[in-house]
């Protein structure tokens, strides 16, 4: 019978872990989300919000895999706190731009397929507007489920595992729906933050103001990416540990973080 994930619990843990590290999170994440901030603001500033947006965006990618491959080692391992950029980040950083890749395949697969496919059955003529939106969150979630799943390789990348997706769809068997509702409950004050300040920003005249409301929304995007590292601690902590009397003798990794 496959693990499941308690959503309360689970949310509740990862709170408690932040709350019981949290000079280590600060440590570790204020140098990264600095500079990440300054090069992001930058990238805006000197090229503009097309082109800007686009390399502020790979520099929180970046930042996110210098802090997020040590912090999955200090949740998991119990290792000392460190950040810097070497081989594992890199090797994060690869294993991120192969999620954003299954992503896109994802949606013109099963996105692109079903609303083709609904439109084809004429679902437009008979549900109209309503049923069609309908159709199109259902097709969301179900590829923000399976992405879930998927995303077991970022820990596994950061404990020298390997990115070896369908091992991470094994381990993750039966939580995709509860990963992406625990994923969107953890961050959704953050994400309504954003928002607003997203909203703020189109009234707002003057370069300065506009800079700086993306040096905060550059944070907000860095502190959503760091608690959606520590949720996948967590839970790929927990589903191995469910799965070791069913594993026994296989190569399972070892796992001490403090609980």
């Amino acid at each position: 019978m496959d693990a499941k994930l308690p959503i309360w619990g689970t949310m509740r843990a990862v709170y408690r872990l932040i709350g019981r590290r949290y000079r280590d999170f600060l440590v570790m994440s204020w140098p990264v989300l600095l500079a990440v901030t300054v090069a992001a603001v930058a990238s805006i500033a000197v090229f503009g919000p097309g082109w800007g947006a686009f390399l502020a965006g790979l520099c929180v990618l970046l930042g996110h895999a210098v802090f997020n491959a040590t912090w999955h080692r200090v949740v998991l391992l119990n290792e000392a706190p460190g950040r810097r950029l070497d081989k594992r980040s890199l090797r994060y950083l690869n294993a991120t731009l192969l999620l954003l890749a299954i992503a896109t395949i994802l949606a013109m697969t099963i996105g692109m397929g079903g609303i083709t496919l609904f439109t084809l059955l004429g679902g437009d003529a008979v549900g109209g507007g309503v049923l069609s939106g309908v159709v199109t969150g259902l097709l969301l979630i179900i590829i923000l489920s399976l992405l879930a799943r998927f995303s077991f390789i970022l820990p596994e990348v950061a404990i020298d595992r390997g990115a070896q997706i369908f091992r991470a769809w094994e381990i993750s068997r039966g939580n995709g729906f509860r990963l992406l509702v625990i994923g969107v409950l953890l961050n959704l004050p953050l994400a309504v933050l954003s928002l607003l300040l997203a909203e703020a920003a189109r009234g707002l005249q003057g370069r300065p103001a506009l800079l700086a409301l993306a040096a905060i929304d550059v944070a907000l995007q860095f502190l959503m990416l760091a608690l959606s590292a520590t949720l996948l601690s967590l839970a790929y902590m927990r589903l191995i540990q469910a799965r070791r009397p069913e594993a026994a003798g296989s190569a399972e990794p070892e796992v001490s973080a403090t609980r």
